[in-house]
C-alpha cells in the first residue's frame, strides 16, 4: 500500500493562517477609527476566524499524525504476510516430500511383507520328544530329534487323557513343543496355560509362565498386556509324566473374559533371518516416515494458521489506516475552509479599516470647509 500525500496539507493550511494573521497584524488602525463599530466588528471577526482556523488545524494535525502512524503499520504487516506465505509454501514442499517418502516406505513394507507371507502358513509347529525315564520336570531337549512333527491349526486345547499325546505313539514320558507366531485378534491382559502335567511359556523369548512340575491341571496366570494385532513369537513347552494328559492355552480380554486362543491367531514361518530383518527394517522405516509426515503436517497447519493471522492483521491495520486517513482528510478540509475564511475576514477587516478611515477623513474635511465658509 502506497501512502498518498493528503491535499491540502498541514503546511499549506498553516501558510494561509499565517497570511491572514499577517494581514491583521500589518493593518494600521488609526485611533479615531479603532472605536468605529464596523471596524471593531471586522477586527473581531478576523481574529475569531484566525483562532478557529488555528484550532481546527491543531486537531487536523493530530489526526494526520495518527493516520501516518496507522499507515506505517501496513508495510510490516504486508511483509509478515509475505513471510508467512513463503513459510506455507516451504511447508507444503516438505509435506509433499514426506508423503513421497511414506509412499516409498509403504511399498517396501508391502514387498518385504509379501516375501515373509509367501513362506508363512497357518497354525503352530508341533514337535514331540521322547523323554522316557526322566519323569518329573524333564530336561528340555537340546539338538534332539523329535519322534513326531505335525501342525496344530485349532488352538491349544487338548485333552488326551490316557491316550497318545499330540498324534505321537506315546501316552507318557513325552515333551511337546509348540512354536510359531501369535497375533491376538483382541486386546489381551492375561494368559493362562493349565496342564497335566507341566508347561513353560515364552513370548518373544521371555519366560512368562514357568509351571514345570507334575500337577493334575491348573497353573499360573500371567499378566501380559498385548494390543490386538500385535505379533509375539510364541513357544510353549508341555510335558506329560504319567496318568492323564492335557494342555490348554487361554487368553483374557478385559471385555469378553477368558477364551481359548483360536487357531486363526497362530502362524508359522520359514522366512529366513534376512527376510524377517528386511521386514523389520522396512516397518521401522515406515514408522519413522509416518512420524516425519505427521510432524510436517503439523508444521504446515501451524504455518497456515500463522498466515491466516497475518492476513487478518493486514486487513485490520489497512482498515484502521483507511479510517484514520479519512478522518484526517476531512479534518484538513475543514481546517482549510476555516483558513480561507480567516483570509477573507482579514482582508475584509483591512478594507473596512481603510474605507472607514477614508470616510472619517472626508467628513472631517467637509466639516472644516463648512466652518471656514461660516467664518
Amino acid at each position: 500500500t502506497t501512502t498518498v500525500p493528503l491535499t491540502p496539507t498541514v503546511t499549506s493550511i498553516q501558510e494561509k493562517i499565517d497570511t491572514a494573521t499577517a494581514t491583521v497584524a500589518n493593518t494600521i488602525i488609526p485611533t479615531n477609527v479603532a472605536t468605529e463599530t464596523s471596524v471593531v466588528t471586522a477586527v473581531t471577526e478576523a481574529t475569531t476566524a484566525i483562532t478557529a482556523a488555528q484550532e481546527s488545524l491543531a486537531t487536523a494535525t493530530t489526526l494526520v499524525q495518527a493516520a501516518d502512524s496507522a499507515t506505517a503499520l501496513i508495510a510490516p504487516a504486508a511483509a509478515a504476510v509475505e513471510t508467512a506465505t513463503s513459510t506455507v509454501a516451504a511447508a507444503v514442499i516438505v509435506v509433499e516430500d514426506k508423503t513421497a517418502v511414506v509412499a516409498t516406505a509403504t511399498t517396501e513394507v508391502a514387498t518385504a511383507q509379501a516375501a515373509v507371507e509367501e513362506v508363512t502358513t497357518p497354525g503352530l509347529k508341533v514337535e514331540v520328544y521322547n523323554v522316557q525315564g526322566q519323569n518329573n520336570a524333564p530336561t528340555l531337549p537340546a539338538n534332539a530329534v523329535p519322534i513326531h512333527t505335525t501342525t496344530d491349526t485349532n488352538g491349544i486345547s487338548e485333552q488326551w487323557g490316557g491316550g497318545n499325546v499330540a498324534g505321537s505313539n506315546r501316552s507318557e514320558d513325552v515333551i511337546v513343543k509348540y512354536t510359531g507366531t501369535w497375533t491376538p485378534s483382541v486386546e489381551v491382559s492375561h494368559v493362562y496355560a493349565p496342564a497335566d502335567d507341566g508347561v513353560k511359556l515364552y513370548l518373544d523369548g521371555q519366560l512368562v509362565i514357568n509351571d514345570w512340575y507334575d500337577k493334575g491341571g491348573g497353573g499360573s496366570i500371567a499378566a501380559t498386556a498385548i494390543s490386538a494385532g500385535t505379533s509375539k513369537e510364541f513357544e510353549l513347552w508341555y510335558y506329560e509324566n504319567g496318568g492323564g494328559a492335557g494342555v490348554w492355552f487361554y487368553r483374557h480380554n478385559p471385555q469378553t473374559g477368558w477364551a481359548i486362543a483360536p487357531g486363526s491367531e497362530f502362524t508359522q514361518s520359514s522366512a529366513t533371518p534376512e527376510q524377517q530383518a528386511a521386514l523389520n527394517t522396512a516397518q521401522a522405516t515406515l514408522t519413522t516416515a509416518n512420524q516425519n509426515l505427521t510432524n510436517a503436517n503439523q508444521n504446515l497447519t501451524t504455518a497456515q494458521e500463522n498466515l491466516t493471522s497475518a492476513n487478518t492483521n493486514l486487513t485490520t491495520v489497512t482498515a484502521a489506516a483507511e479510517v484514520a486517513t479519512t478522518a484526517a482528510t476531512e479534518a484538513l478540509g475543514t481546517a482549510n475552509q476555516l483558513a480561507d475564511t480567516a483570509i477573507e475576514k482579514a482582508n475584509a477587516m483591512a478594507v473596512e479599516v481603510s474605507s472607514t478611515s477614508s470616510r472619517i477623513e472626508a467628513e472631517a474635511q467637509a466639516a472644516a470647509e463648512a466652518a471656514a465658509q461660516l467664518a
